[in-house]
């Protein structure tokens, strides 16, 4: 950077900037997760697309879990999109909860006007352990959001109340056996409780899917990441944070930058230590 701003030549590069950077592969997308603040910065001052498009969805992602003061480190000028991204996640999940607390399976709904006639012993002898799954998961559940506040208005804004959902976890066969070491039952009746706990945790898993779509380029079946990606953020809103400036080209020219903005920016660009390694390839605050 410093021979170029030497030669005044940075503009020349901007062309570069975002095949450079993208050239890291996941080093440079781990790194962005750990630090999306300071990369939503770098990406929206060389006009990079790709770079602030992937601090947009961590940052959303992450925003339940910021104090006040990281909220106001986030650059001015993308606060206001990271801001309605997190609202949107955070309606997302509200709306998964209520389905979650107020779904019942078809076969326990009762409009009242059934003939009891129509309903044999053993017909009923089997909701017998719908109805226990039932109980189980809303005891798991209200637990987990009275007891120890773990939903989404949690301080990880629910990650890992909802994570265990998506894991087949609710609730855990941990906490099943615990229920049949107090309440026996013969093992035909133990099984068919098993059966029916399973189809619950398929049927809120797939409540919850949509939170774990992975909408960035980090691998997370390598590397694990402890908040929602699945904001969804498109090329063109990103380029609508500029748009009162120089308009950005796309296509085989790439980005462009003029010269007065590039200069502009090589000049203001602080000097930061650079490491490689996950977390730490790119620009770093102090304190």
């Amino acid at each position: 950077r410093s021979v170029a701003e030497h030669l005044g030549s940075t503009h020349l590069l901007q062309r570069s900037f975002d095949s450079d950077f993208i050239g890291f592969g996941q080093e440079l997308w781990v790194d962005i997760a750990h630090n999306p603040i300071d990369w939503g910065s770098v990406g929206y001052r060389l006009r990079s697309v790709n770079i602030t498009k992937e601090a947009i969805i961590h940052l959303a992602g992450k925003w339940a879990s910021y104090t006040e003061s990281q909220r106001k480190a986030i650059p001015q000028l993308l606060t206001p999109i990271v801001f309605k991204k997190a609202c949107d996640l955070e309606h997302m999940k509200r709306d998964m909860e209520i389905e979650l607390a107020t779904w019942r399976p078809e076969r326990t709904h009762r409009t009242g006007n059934e003939d009891p006639r129509e309903f044999s012993k053993e017909g009923y002898g089997k909701d017998i352990f719908v109805w226990m799954t039932e109980a189980i998961f809303r005891e798991w559940h209200m637990t987990q959001k009275l007891a120890y506040q773990d939903q989404y208005t949690a301080d990880d804004g629910g990650y890992n109340f909802f994570s265990c959902i998506d894991k087949g976890k609710c609730p855990s066969d941990e906490n099943l056996d615990r229920f049949l070491t107090h309440f026996h039952m013969t093992k035909t009746s133990e099984k068919l409780l098993r059966e029916c706990v399973q189809q619950r945790r398929i049927k809120t898993k797939a409540i919850v899917r949509e939170l774990f779509v992975n909408n960035t380029q980090i691998n997370t079946i390598e590397t694990s990441v402890r908040h929602f990606t699945c904001a969804s953020v498109t090329h063109g809103e990103v380029q609508e944070l500029w748009n009162d400036e120089e308009q950005l080209r796309w296509g085989s020219g790439g980005n462009t930058l003029s010269v007065l903005d590039a200069e502009r920016i090589a000049r203001e660009a602080p000097v930061r230590e650079r490491k490689r390694g996950p977390g730490t390839l790119g620009p770093r605050r102090k304190g």
